[in-house]
């Protein structure tokens, strides 16, 4: 499935090379940055109540990087390949003596649709349905773009 959809992506970025564009803006652009993961994890109770020890009870923050490259089949809409990163060590007491601990490694490999409010002005905001998202790029200069923010919904089940 990762290398049909990989595939599928390579296609759309010649694609989007090969497009003819009338104007400066970029054909392809590339981001990497750090990233931050929130999560909600509510595990079934039994009943009756009874207590249960885990690690996933809760909100947890898991800290990693993303990247992603978008391919642009012309001045707005692009195709967007996505590829992100989390992970965090919790630790409990251990009954016996000592700690037990567990490593969580979150890994997403997204791919979809971006539009680009392209304008005159230094900012210009984005949405996307890879995972529900979008968020805000600030000119530096022709060739560089700070990404102010980024956020998507991306549930799990």
């Amino acid at each position: 499935m990762c290398k049909l959809l990989s595939g599928i992506f390579l296609i759309f970025c010649c694609a989007a090379f090969a497009a003819a564009q009338s104007d400066d803006s970029p054909r392809t652009e590339f981001f990497a940055g750090y990233s931050v993961l929130e999560t909600k994890y509510e595990a079934e109770r039994p009943n009756p109540p009874q207590p249960v020890i885990t690690f996933f009870d809760g909100k947890q923050t898991l800290n990693g990087f993303n990247v992603s490259a978008t391919g642009y089949l012309n001045k707005r809409f692009g195709l967007t390949g996505d590829f992100s990163a989390h992970f965090k060590t919790n630790k409990i007491a251990d009954p016996l003596g000592g700690n037990i601990e567990t490593n969580v490694r979150v890994f997403n490999i997204l791919g979809g649709p971006q539009y680009k409010f392209r304008n005159s002005n230094r900012a210009t905001p984005f949405v996307r349905a890879l995972a529900i998202g979008g968020g805000l790029d600030v000119r530096v200069n022709k060739r560089v773009d700070l990404r102010v923010f980024q956020a998507d919904y991306n549930p799990i089940f």
